[in-house]
């Protein structure tokens, strides 16, 4: 039996190896200003991305002693990504300005095109596009500062998205 204390990581023993690589690309285009960075850069600032559950709006009604419910409108779908950022700031403040300022703006006017691909690193880095739309910026979370991780600060940025169904 050997001694797992001072044999290598488990990972390893199972033939696994771990990488960074991303499996997943996002393509931004603000109409209002543009990224702060290249979009290389920009994917590297990406922690998470989550795709949108489909969800109605349930409608619940209490008749003859009895709840009876029948599927509602479909709920706007709802993008949220992950950002970690460097000291200045550069990503959080621009979403953060970009939020502020879409309230000057009219609708088409202050949207996102937002496309997200997942890329199949096996087989020679094939992409597949998962959304391909337009979304508008609803929210900016707080800065989270963790000294656990090595990233500086991360904050994650939601959109409600159109034409999604």
């Amino acid at each position: 039996m050997a001694d797992i204390n001072n044999s290598a990581p488990l990972f390893l023993l199972a033939g696994q190896s771990w990488s960074k690589a991303n499996h997943f690309s996002v393509e931004l285009y603000p109409t209002l200003a543009d990224l702060p960075m290249e979009m290389p850069e920009f994917n590297a600032a990406i922690l998470n991305v989550a795709i949108p559950d489909i969800s109605d709006e349930t409608l619940s009604e209490w008749t003859g002693n009895d709840w009876k419910y029948s599927p509602g409108r479909l709920s706007p779908p709802e993008l949220s990504i992950t950002f970690k950022d460097t000291y200045n700031n550069s990503l959080y403040n621009y979403f953060k300005a970009h939020l502020v300022e879409q309230r000057k703006g009219y609708f088409a006017d202050i949207l996102f095109g937002i496309k997200v691909y997942s890329i199949d690193l096996g087989s020679m880095g094939s992409q597949e596009l998962k959304i391909s739309g337009e979304g508008l910026l609803t929210g900016v979370s707080g800065i989270t500062f963790d000294q656990s991780t090595d990233q500086i600060l991360e904050f994650s940025c939601t959109w409600k998205l159109k034409n999604m169904y």
